[in-house]
């Protein structure tokens, strides 16, 4: 598959492949959890190693709208960032389905899993955070909320509580937040107990949290990678070659090579 300037494809890190290029191009590669995109009325592998326009639709607002995120990440409040990454996740879902012949409009379930994720993304620092408050924010019945999750194969307090480790996890390798203590940073994203978020830390990434910021966590994102089984990788090429990363931020501060 030959990609140009403008266009963009996904493929799966799981399966061999080979990215070449014929000279210098800026390639940005974004780490997507399979999760993120999965929708009950696409087959994702069917997707996979396709090219997507760039100039026309809804493959052109997902272009335009990461390749601006990357150009303006810098100047975006950290709190709105995981916000951006739920709407280019949105935004190349769309995309898919519309290069898949699906219609776009979003079923009943997936509305209510957009808004309902939603709120709980916003209400991360909240301790108090809970089904109940969930429920009643969403002015829906607790057991609704179960089902939403259920069919994500999951649970609220398993999304709740995986969200906020990745939270944590980018704020730790954030040299943003380097005066912050691991308390601290645990503490800001709802957690109670040092103890307890420690646990869940290296049962989720294989490292304790203070290894993990002291060491470059080099070991535990591969860990992480690993942990992201399945998950597509998106490239869009441009004009020089830069590295992979995972992280708008991490990217736009990194220094690029021709």
């Amino acid at each position: 598959m030959l990609l140009t300037p403008g266009s963009w494809s996904i493929y799966d890190t799981t399966r061999p492949y080979t990215v070449s290029s014929m000279g210098n191009v800026e390639l940005l590669t974004l780490l997507i959890p399979r999760a993120r995109i999965a929708s009950s009325r696409l087959n994702i592998n069917d997707l996979i190693v396709r090219r997507f326009s760039g100039n026309v639709g809804l493959g052109k607002l997902a272009y335009q709208f990461m390749t601006t995120a990357l150009a303006e990440i810098a100047n975006v409040d950290p709190m709105h960032e995981w916000e951006i990454v739920g709407a280019i996740s949105q935004l190349i879902r769309l995309a898919m389905l519309e290069v898949a012949g699906v219609k776009t409009d979003l079923s009943v379930r997936e509305k209510w899993r957009e808004r309902i994720q939603g709120y709980i993304d916003e209400h991360l620092r909240d301790p108090d955070l809970s089904l109940d408050k969930i429920a009643a924010a969403m002015n829906c019945s607790k057991r609704y909320v179960h089902k939403i999750f259920q069919s994500e194969r999951t649970t609220t307090s398993e999304y709740i509580w995986q969200r906020r480790l990745s939270r944590c996890r980018e704020e730790l390798c954030d040299s943003a937040f380097a005066s912050k203590s691991i308390t601290e940073i645990a503490y800001s994203w709802g957690f109670s107990n040092s103890a307890h978020f420690s646990r869940a830390f290296k049962d989720a990434f294989h490292i304790c949290p203070r290894t993990y910021r002291t060491t470059g966590h080099t070991a535990a994102d591969s860990a992480w990678t690993e942990m992201l089984a399945s998950s597509p990788i998106l490239i869009c090429p441009g004009d020089k070659l830069s590295p992979l990363m995972t992280h708008l931020r991490q990217l736009k501060a990194a220094d690029f090579g021709g």
